[in-house]
């Protein structure tokens, strides 16, 4: 299944405590998916929630600044050469991808992946 979803980036900084905090901020929504890319002072969080309004309403609530993208979710299945297939066909549809992630446990049947990519409608097409 292929969808679109809002995803938030939240910088926060490099110290102990401060994701324990921040997930604690947000636990009254369900997350979807999570990256954290460090750097020397801080760090991106980007997730996605499964409920985008709600988790808007609570980072506002608590000041935290955030930004919007919009990206595509994309359940793989979770079999080796699935994510191969998936890059093939947006290579061939001339869609680059920005940054994608995403996990799956061992025992799972799909694998959720989290795209950024040049043209969501383009990319969307192509994994119809």
């Amino acid at each position: 299944m292929v969808k679109r979803a809002k995803q938030f980036t939240v910088w926060l900084p490099n110290k102990p405590g401060i994701a324990a905090k921040f997930f604690t901020t947000l636990g009254k929504t369900n997350l979807l998916a999570v990256s954290v890319l460090d750097s020397v002072d801080g760090c991106a969080v980007r997730l996605v929630a499964g409920n985008s309004n709600q988790a808007a309403r609570i980072l506002a609530k608590a000041g935290i600044c955030s930004t919007t993208q919009d990206v595509l979710v994309v359940d793989l299945p979770n079999l080796p050469g699935a994510l191969q297939k998936l890059c093939r066909k947006l290579a061939r549809a001339k869609v680059n991808i920005e940054y994608m992630y995403g996990s799956a446990g061992a025992k799972t049947v799909e694998a959720p992946v989290v795209l950024r990519v040049d043209s969501l409608a383009k990319a969307a097409r192509a994994l119809k």
